[in-house]
């Protein structure tokens, strides 16, 4: 699945501190988050599309991922498929993710995710995505949006990740604010601890706003 450089934080425990959600956090409330926690520097399997769509430029090979949430007497459950595969210096990736809120908690909706990265080997990638929403409810079924990403790894234990997430959605006629991940990632120890950061911000209102860090 991965490059013998892949920058995988995968051994190690990761903290995540006030993530936000995605397009909307009433939306994402209910989004499935195979890669919460991840930094936008560290991601690098075919979900990395939920935190910077340059992260599936590191894809090695053929990779699917299924997952399923559920709340247990709730009626609240999710599923969802990721997938990537690469075509020579191209990425493309696909996911679906399919929710079910609890009852009174919304519609249900179908978020769909198309996903492009091109890549240099295992030092850098850029990568954009389109993502749509389908549901019952007009406004939702109305959602779309862009998201754009770069990593840049100039060497195996260091990687420096920017995403743009949400761009150009608008959701029961707001426009919804640009969210902002830079991430930084380091191995002190070759590849027995990985270590990252991020910081997190939007443009709500007339200037950008901190929304959170994340180690």
């Amino acid at each position: 699945r991965h490059g013998p450089d892949a920058f995988e934080p995968g051994d190690g425990e990761t903290l995540a501190v006030g993530r936000p959600g995605g397009v909307a956090d009433a939306v994402d409330a209910l989004a499935l988050s195979p890669r919460a926690g991840v930094s936008a520097a560290t991601a690098d399997e075919a979900t990395a599309l939920q935190v910077n769509p340059a992260g599936i430029g590191f894809v090695g090979g053929p990779a699917l991922h299924y997952f399923h949430e559920g709340r247990p007497g709730t009626g609240q459950a999710g599923d969802g498929f990721w997938l990537a595969t690469p075509l020579g210096p191209l990425v493309p990736a696909l996911s679906m993710e399919w929710m079910r809120p609890a009852s009174g908690g919304g519609s249900r909706f179908r978020k769909t995710t198309l996903g492009l990265a091109i890549a240099g080997g295992q030092t850098f990638s850029l990568g954009v995505a389109w993502n749509w929403w389908a549901s019952p409810e007009a406004s939702l079924d109305a959602l779309s949006a862009f998201d754009a990403g770069l990593t840049l790894r100039p060497a195996r234990w260091l990687s420096f990740g920017f995403s743009a997430l949400g761009m150009e959605a608008s959701l029961g006629g707001t426009r919804q604010p640009v969210r902002y991940d830079l991430g930084l990632g380091v191995r002190p120890w070759r590849e027995r601890l990985t270590l990252s950061g991020d910081f997190l911000f939007d443009n709500s209102g007339d200037s950008l706003r901190a929304r959170a860090a994340a180690f």
